[in-house]
């Protein structure tokens, strides 16, 4: 567990891809006090174009704060995978800072590369066995990365 002593939800779902996010959010989102976004690399797997990504991604943050007005979102860049991925993840994430800027929605974009990404592109190889998903120590790091903000959630009322 991450946040041990947070009361934080988990609403991921393995292979989903940002088309998939919108006509789920009645569920996902419930009363929160923040929502913490990652999601992406599963549509450049799937060899989804940028620019449905992002229209994805602006439909996401659009559904979150009409379902959960004024909480604060953060979009995580989506992380290094393996060195031939890496030009195709920094466009993306550029990408991703600009639809944030024009956000309604209270967002907010988190670079993890610079804790994530070795100095090729891909993801550091202390934290992955197979350059795509996060080993103990790829969540460890995350996760403090992460908990300044889930931290300065919970002291919110």
């Amino acid at each position: 567990m991450l946040f041990p002593a947070q009361p934080i939800l988990n609403r991921g779902i393995g292979g989903e891809k940002t088309a998939d996010l919108p006509c789920r959010l009645d569920t996902a989102i419930n009363d929160p006090r923040g929502v913490l976004l990652l999601i992406g690399t599963n549509d450049l797997t799937a060899a989804v174009a940028r620019d449905e990504i992002l229209a994805n991604l602006r439909e996401i943050l659009s559904g979150i704060e009409s379902r959960a007005p004024g909480v604060p979102v953060v979009v995580q860049s989506v992380m290094p995978r393996s060195r031939s991925y890496a030009r195709e993840v920094r466009e993306l994430n550029l990408g991703y800072q600009a639809v944030v800027s024009e956000a309604v929605t209270p967002a907010r974009y988190l670079d993890l590369w610079p804790t994530l990404s070795a100095d090729d592109g891909s993801l550091r190889r202390d934290l992955t066995r197979d350059n795509l998903h996060l080993n103990g120590n790829g969540y460890r790091e995350w996760a403090a990365l992460l908990q300044p903000i889930v931290d300065n959630w919970s002291l919110s009322p």
